[in-house]
């Protein structure tokens, strides 16, 4: 992963504001690269960039 978008709720948890554990991995939408793909896989490859919403 080489990138994620945060939204006001991680601000909201790094408050405090909304209860849960810490450590914990906060953001959404990641933009990254593809780095392995297995033999079966014929819609990416190596070096791709991907994200997800």
């Amino acid at each position: 992963m080489q990138a994620s978008g945060i939204c006001y709720t991680d601000v909201h948890e790094t408050l405090g504001l909304i209860p849960g554990p810490f450590p914990r991995i906060l953001g959404h939408e990641p933009v990254g690269e593809i780095v392995a793909v297995a033999p079966d896989v014929t819609t990416r490859k190596v070096g791709d960039r991907v994200g997800t919403a």
